[in-house]
């Protein structure tokens, strides 16, 4: 499921020019475990504040389904500058 995540992360970010990097779990996945930590289901990515502001215009149209994305803004339950991309139809707490 990662995977296909940050595929389509990915992308969208080429077509469209978005610097995006790995960070946390995600980047220790890819040195430690040359993939992802086995038991972290989510993604960690960081971007440029343009390329974020960016991102979040072209991911809520481009990002196929069952994916979204979610955002303080759109969905206020969010804390931070966390914006997951998930499945719809996964649990959230």
């Amino acid at each position: 499921v990662e995977l296909a995540m940050l595929d389509q992360v990915d992308r969208i970010c080429r077509k469209h020019g978005l610097r995006y990097f790995l960070v946390h779990g995600s980047l220790l996945g890819a040195v430690r475990h040359k993939g992802f930590i086995p038991w972290d289901d989510d993604l960690d990515i960081a971007m440029p504040r343009k390329d974020y502001d960016r991102f979040i215009e072209l991911a809520s149209r481009e990002l196929p389904e069952p994916l979204s994305i979610h955002t303080p803004l759109r969905n206020g339950i969010y804390s931070g500058e966390v914006m997951p991309v998930s499945e719809m139809a996964r649990p959230r707490l």
